[in-house]
């Protein structure tokens, strides 16, 4: 995400619950955010503004396996209805313009953006079935929704939605860390938003028949998105692949369950519970 200057965000608990209707608002910006859980969909028909042009996120899965579907919509009360049938979302966020600036191109091109922003980033499954066209928009246009997803993406990562994030190593301060197992290699670099797991990285095809379904399910989806590519003897990863836990992470190359903490090694062989501990007792 780019840099931009501080910012309020207002969240406004619409039934006084924490876990209810949002409606978020960022100070000195033109748009406006709704979380609607699903069990909370009658509030959709009751408010006005969830009748005009937007952009919206069906967020489900888990922290470790995000799921999400993007879409547009002209009438979200009208859109939300049809999909009632994909069981993985239990919550919404809807995005709109309080000004009425939104256009049908407007959001197409956010919604194109987004996906393929998405996909980059593969940090979670997407049910989006193809990449959508999106719209030409003039380069006037095109600035003010560059401008305006960026205040999307500083909403989403508040309210502490990801998927849309692509990983940055360009800080030459991470230190780069590695699994050395079964004549196998990977590399990682520890970020404050867990491990990256690099392109080229060598992942265990077989699996221990003790391992956590999760995390065989995870694999198997990794392996179904192209991130790894089938190498005869493993595997080899093909986009960089954020993992917030480190022993995910850890258990993702290794076939089996596994503690990041220590499997994860730097050059000089100290694991990362070994660097971050000496780390803090320097502080």
């Amino acid at each position: 995400m780019k840099n931009i200057a501080p910012k309020t965000i207002k969240l406004f608990l619409l039934e006084g619950d924490p876990t209810g209707v949002k409606k978020v608002q960022l100070s000195n910006w033109s748009g406006l955010a709704f979380v609607i859980p699903r069990n909370k969909l009658e509030v959709v028909n009751k408010r006005e503004e969830l009748s005009k042009q937007c952009l919206y996120f069906l967020n489900g899965g888990t922290s470790i396996s995000p799921e999400v579907y993007i879409g547009e919509a002209e009438n979200f009360q009208k859109r939300i209805s049809q999909h009632q049938s994909k069981d993985f979302w239990n919550t919404c966020i809807v995005f709109l313009a309080k000004d009425e600036n939104l256009s049908k191109a407007h959001v197409r091109f956010l919604e194109a953006t987004f996906v393929d922003d998405c996909k980059k980033a593969n940090r979670a499954k997407m049910h989006n079935g193809n990449s959508p066209d999106g719209s030409k928009l003039s380069e006037e246009d095109e600035s003010d929704m560059d401008e305006f997803k960026q205040n999307i993406k500083l909403v989403l990562s508040t309210l502490g939605y990801t998927f849309h994030e692509i990983a940055s190593i360009a800080d030459k301060s991470y230190e780069k860390y590695f699994i050395k197992a079964k004549g196998l290699e990977a590399k990682g670099i520890y970020t404050s938003e867990g491990m990256i797991v690099l392109e080229g990285s060598q992942v265990a095809k077989e699996e221990v028949p003790s391992i956590h379904e999760y995390l065989h399910n995870l694999r198997a989806e990794k392996i179904q998105e192209q991130a790894v590519s089938d190498k005869g003897n493993f595997y080899e990863v093909q986009q960089k692949i954020t993992f917030s836990s480190l022993s995910t992470a850890a258990g993702f190359v290794m076939g089996r369950s596994a503690n990041g903490w220590n499997e994860w090694k730097n050059i000089e062989g100290k694991t990362i519970d070994e660097v971050e501990r000496k780390s803090l007792e320097k502080k």
